[in-house]
């Protein structure tokens, strides 16, 4: 927990935060004089109402409308709080983004550095955190779609495989 207050109070620049919703992140944010502009993504805001409980579709298009390509920094995210989007999310995040990816509470460590990795980010293993660095990556949006059916297939895999075994 530390390691993260010391990350936040690092940072710089423009940066994007998805699904921070501790408070002590958050203070350490406002503290911080080298961030020129914080933008918040939670999960809160993607609700659409609390009865149905269903979330909104983050449109890709409208995604890099608001913040453009290589217009961040720096980009933080809770992976806990992607959930199912990160297959979807990760060339955005990757389009969004000039430096690095900070990546926090991981489930599944080495299915996020492959996928990483595929987009040619030095991933470096922090003992809280992942960080990514994403200056040298390249990108097709013909693989982005590959690597979007792959991801599915080795999930549907996973769950069928989960559901024979218990």
């Amino acid at each position: 927990m530390e390691k993260l207050e010391k990350l936040f109070s690092s940072l710089e620049g423009r940066i994007l935060c998805y699904g921070i919703m501790e408070e002590n992140y958050l203070t350490c944010i406002q503290k911080n004089k080298k961030i020129e502009e914080c933008f918040l993504l939670n999960s809160t805001d993607l609700k659409r109402n609390e009865k149905g409980g269903r979330t909104r579709k983050i449109s890709p298009k409208t995604f890099l409308r608001r913040f453009g390509k290589k217009s961040m920094d720096i980009l933080v995210i809770n992976e806990e709080e992607l959930g199912n989007l990160e297959k979807r999310l990760i060339s955005l995040f990757i389009k969004v983004t000039k430096t690095r990816i900070y990546i926090y509470h991981i489930s599944d460590l080495e299915k996020v550095k492959k996928r990483y990795k595929r987009y040619h980010g030095n991933c470096k293993d922090r003992k809280d955190y992942l960080e990514v660095d994403i200056t040298k990556t390249r990108q097709n949006a013909f693989m982005d779609k590959v690597y979007y059916v792959w991801d599915s297939c080795i999930d549907v895999i996973d769950l069928i495989s989960d559901f024979l075994v218990s």
